[in-house]
């Protein structure tokens, strides 16, 4: 989890992106990997597949602080 969101902060998205999906074939239920993935989307201007991933976080389910966040970043798509 960790190494993608550093690629991603390294400017590594394609990478982190990557990294991201691996971890969620093993751990489907990891919202803060969909919430990565979401942001990187959000990054490359894909506000539709941005939308998906935030939806995939709140199905996973997070904890409910999180939860709030996560609707509030897709209330601003």
């Amino acid at each position: 989890m960790i190494a993608g969101l550093c690629q991603a902060a390294a400017g590594k998205s394609e990478e982190a992106d990557a990294t991201l999906a691996r971890i969620l074939v093993y751990t489907p239920d990891n919202y803060e990997a969909y919430v990565g993935r979401a942001l990187i989307a959000l990054q490359a201007g894909e506000k539709s597949v941005a939308r998906r991933y935030f939806q995939n976080a709140l199905d996973a389910p997070p904890p409910m602080e999180e939860s709030s966040r996560i609707v509030a970043a897709m209330r601003g798509l």
